[in-house]
């Protein structure tokens, strides 16, 4: 009996320091940080809609139309200015065929900047003529950008294709307009 006792003590001692345990601490579930939309600050920058007469990175930074690949990543140097255009877009001849592919392919595109997502649709477009080819760019520029590193990528398709497009770029005071 007294053994039988001694069990019961000893199961009664480790259940009540067992239920006395703090609890481990659980992982925070993690959560995806909003996208950024028009409007939005981040890093000391805001992003906003072109305003006209505003620098385009793609002045400094190459485009292109023969890409070597479907995933790329390009680097170049762009001067600090108050406001820097970085939509990309569609380049076609005619307005019937920017119609006819951005709707069927705008909703596949995705804007990275500095890693962060932003929302392609509080944008907005922009619509122009230039060289005799008609231009679709999402309407995207970067306010107060800072000087230094910065990355740029974009993920979309295009008449079927996906492409993976990175600009690393870097802001300076020594670059020329």
């Amino acid at each position: 009996m007294k053994y039988l006792w001694g069990i019961l003590c000893m199961c009664l001692t480790v259940f009540l320091l067992t239920a006395c345990a703090t609890a481990p601490a659980s992982t925070p579930t993690p959560t995806a940080d909003p996208l950024l939309e028009a409007g939005d600050t981040f890093n000391g920058m805001r992003l906003i809609r072109e305003r006209g007469n505003t620098l385009w990175l793609w002045d400094y930074c190459k485009v292109g139309t023969d890409w070597e690949s479907t995933t790329f990543t390009r680097q170049c140097e762009a001067p600090l200015t108050p406001e820097l255009f970085i939509g990309l877009g569609w380049v076609l001849d005619t307005w019937e065929e920017v119609e006819a592919g951005w709707l069927a392919d705008s909703a596949t595109w995705e804007l990275f900047i500095d890693g962060q997502s932003v929302d392609l649709s509080t944008f907005g477009v922009n619509d122009f003529e230039a060289s005799g080819l008609k231009f679709r760019m999402w309407n995207v520029v970067i306010e107060n950008i800072t000087p230094g590193a910065h990355t740029i990528r974009y993920i979309f398709v295009e008449s079927g294709t996906s492409y993976d497009a990175t600009w690393e770029f870097t802001i300076t005071e020594g670059v020329s307009d």
